[in-house]
């Protein structure tokens, strides 16, 4: 497998550990290190967090800054910071990944096995990462 293909993997498994973070602090809150620690609950607990988008946290007097709801929402809080990571991450991900099926001289049943075989691996690697952001946090 080519170095950029191990590269990419990693690059998965980031986002999914970036996904299993945010659906820990979505559903889970109490039980992150972001609630037992000493963090900005504000920025990191999305039940308050979300509310860091708009002008002294109320949304009828619009957005905190030009694009904190749209653009930057990245910059506003904790979950939408790991969201931005994690789709991020598997852009550069599939940038770097070259299925085996762009080798040469490969019949079309092998063409079908490699490219099942880069989707097993791009998937278990994300899921991987998911499974460890979700505990680990």
């Amino acid at each position: 497998m080519l170095i950029r293909n191990w590269i990419a993997l990693l690059l998965f498994v980031i986002a999914g550990f970036a996904s299993g973070v945010m659906y820990k602090m979505q559903f889970h809150y109490p039980e992150t290190i972001f609630a037992t620690q000493s963090y900005n609950q504000k920025y990191w607990n999305p039940a308050e967090s979300w509310k860091n988008k708009f002008k002294n946290d109320d949304p009828r007097q619009g957005e905190a800054y030009s694009g904190s709801t749209t653009v930057f929402a990245f910059a506003t809080d904790g979950w939408n910071l790991l969201k931005f990571l994690m789709i991020g991450t598997m852009i550069l991900a599939s940038l770097a990944f070259m299925p085996y099926s762009q080798f040469q001289g490969r019949d079309r049943a092998e063409v079908w096995l490699l490219n099942f075989l880069s989707f097993a691996w791009i998937t278990g690697a994300f899921y991987i990462g998911s499974v460890l952001g979700s505990r680990l946090i």
